[in-house]
C-alpha cells in the first residue's frame, strides 16, 4: 500500500497562477477575476493554493462574513485541475470545515452554477440556498 495523498490549503499571493485557475470559471462577469485580486489587495479576501503532495493544483478564494453574529465561511470562487483517481472537493470541503470551524464559523458556504458541483456537494452534506441575481 503506497503513501495516500495529502492535500492542503495555503494561503498564497494572487499571483498568475491564480490568474489561470480563475479565468477558466465561466461567468458572465469579465472582471471577475480583476475584482478578486483588488479584494485579495484589499485583505477583504484570501487567496489560497489548493495543494496535493506538494504540488499546486488548484485556486480559491474565500471570505470570512458575519450574519446575525455568526461567522460564516465563503468560498468565493474555486477552480481545480482535475486529478485522477482522488477526490478532492470532498477533501477540499473538508478542510474547508475545519478551518472555518477553527475560526469560529458555523456555516460554510459557496456559489456555483454547475449542475454537477451541486449533486456532488449534496452528497456531502450541502444544502441548496438560492440566490437570484441579474447583471444591471
Amino acid at each position: 500500500m503506497g503513501d495516500q495523498p495529502t492535500i492542503d490549503l495555503r494561503n498564497v499571493p494572487f499571483d498568475q497562477r491564480a490568474r489561470d485557475d480563475l479565468s477558466r470559471i465561466v461567468t458572465d462577469d469579465s472582471g471577475l477575476v480583476d475584482f478578486y485580486a483588488a479584494e485579495v489587495d484589499a485583505t477583504h479576501m484570501q487567496c489560497v493554493g489548493l495543494f496535493l503532495n506538494d504540488e499546486r493544483f488548484g485556486t480559491m478564494i474565500c471570505s470570512w462574513v458575519t450574519e446575525n453574529d455568526r461567522l460564516v465561511f465563503v468560498c468565493n470562487a474555486l477552480a481545480a485541475d482535475h486529478v485522477d483517481h482522488i477526490e478532492t472537493i470532498g477533501a477540499v470541503f473538508d478542510l474547508c470545515s475545519a478551518w472555518a470551524k477553527d475560526r469560529g464559523a458555523v456555516l460554510l458556504r459557496f456559489f456555483t452554477q454547475r449542475p454537477g458541483l451541486v449533486r456532488a456537494s449534496e452528497s456531502l452534506g450541502f444544502k441548496q440556498s438560492y440566490m437570484m441575481e441579474r447583471a444591471i
